[in-house]
């Protein structure tokens, strides 16, 4: 189990020796010491944690910043929450108080990693997908969303539309706009069915998501977008569907 810091409180008396101050991410916690980087193996670094009695060693990343100093990386575990913790630094020179400061660190992981859906213009579907809050802060799962289409190849259709009209200037500049602006699918919206709500560090949900999609999708043709879910941006490809020609029945009944 990995264990968590404990927050620094506020009075607590350190030593007279100047403090070494990490500032980070959980992993990703660095300072630079005084000390040579042929001296680094034997650096140390303890970290008050919660629930026990005394401090405990932390796992300490070192590399040589020049030839008398070096930077020490602490990874603490992920999910630490953000705020000021008390440590001790050991080096071959004696020891040093620390003070290690946790930023913020949002991190939600969606699953599908890409959304690939199948749609029809004017149409919705529901979509199921798995939220874990790998970070140390709380997560906000929204109950609604939108956000834009826009054809797989419709920027390259656009430029080449530029290129070959046959006027310059801002001319040129407007046919590739008007080109880019019918490439559009229009705004996907969202309405988040379950899972709503914050979604707290370590917890994992599922979610029901109805996407309404806009009559402005044409048949046969690819959108991309991203849909932006609290830090992550999830990539989406919507094919739709071209409709089959309908048949023609004769005066018997059978199609022709």
């Amino acid at each position: 189990m990995a264990a968590v810091a404990r927050p620094a409180e506020a009075g607590e008396q350190g030593t007279t020796a100047p403090a070494v101050h990490f500032e980070g991410t959980p992993t990703a916690l660095t300072a630079v010491v005084d000390v040579p980087p042929s001296q680094r193996k034997a650096i140390m670094v303890d970290v008050q944690l919660s629930d026990l009695d005394s401090a405990q060693p932390v796992r300490t990343l070192t590399a040589p910043v020049a030839d008398t100093r070096t930077q020490v990386r602490l990874m603490l575990a992920p999910g630490t929450p953000p705020g000021s913790y008390h440590g001790t630094m050991h080096t071959p020179q004696g020891d040093l108080p620390a003070v290690i400061r946790v930023q913020d660190r949002p991190h939600l992981i969606v699953t599908p990693t890409m959304l690939r859906i199948a749609a029809s213009p004017g149409g919705s579907v529901t979509q199921h997908l798995t939220v874990a809050n790998a970070g140390n802060v709380p997560c906000t799962i929204g109950r609604a969303y939108a956000f834009g289409l826009f054809e797989t190849d419709g920027l390259d259709r656009a430029v080449g539309a530029g290129l070959l009209a046959g006027t310059g200037g801002l001319d040129r500049v407007a046919t590739i706009a008007d080109s880019l602006a019918d490439s559009h699918g229009g705004l996907v919206r969202v309405t988040m069915r379950e899972g709503a709500g914050v979604l707290d560090p370590g917890e994992t949900r599922q979610l029901v998501a109805v996407l309404q999609f806009s009559d402005r999708l044409r048949p046969g043709q690819q959108y991309f977008s991203n849909w932006r879910l609290a830090d992550v941006c999830a990539p989406v490809l919507v094919d739709v569907a071209t409709p089959r020609p309908k048949t023609r029945q004769s005066k018997s009944g059978e199609s022709q």
